[in-house]
């Protein structure tokens, strides 16, 4: 594949994911796409009931707020969210 075939791939990739940025409920397949991980990772999750996810008989949907909420959830504390938090405590001690 040449370089400029790879690239109109991965712009038609970003293209798809914009459009399913706007959709509220996305298949298996778009929640890999849309999260970054794989549809197998995705199906586990759900099997293990770990990512919000909804079931019509075999077939399984995700709605794109709920997705987005779940992704935010365990958010990595900063260098300055740190600090604040060391400041604080040291606040309240001393106090």
């Amino acid at each position: 594949m040449t370089a400029f075939e790879q690239q109109v791939l991965t712009e038609l990739s970003q293209l798809k994911l914009a459009t399913l940025s706007g959709k509220g409920t996305l298949t298996l397949t778009e929640c890999a796409l849309y999260t970054g991980m794989s549809e197998g990772t995705i199906r586990n999750l759900t099997s293990a009931k770990k990512i919000p996810h909804y079931k019509k008989g075999k077939l399984i949907f995700f709605d794109t707020h709920e997705i987005d909420t779940w992704l935010k959830e365990r958010k990595v504390k900063t260098v300055g969210d740190l600090e604040m938090i060391a400041t604080n405590y040291k606040g309240k001690k001393s106090a």
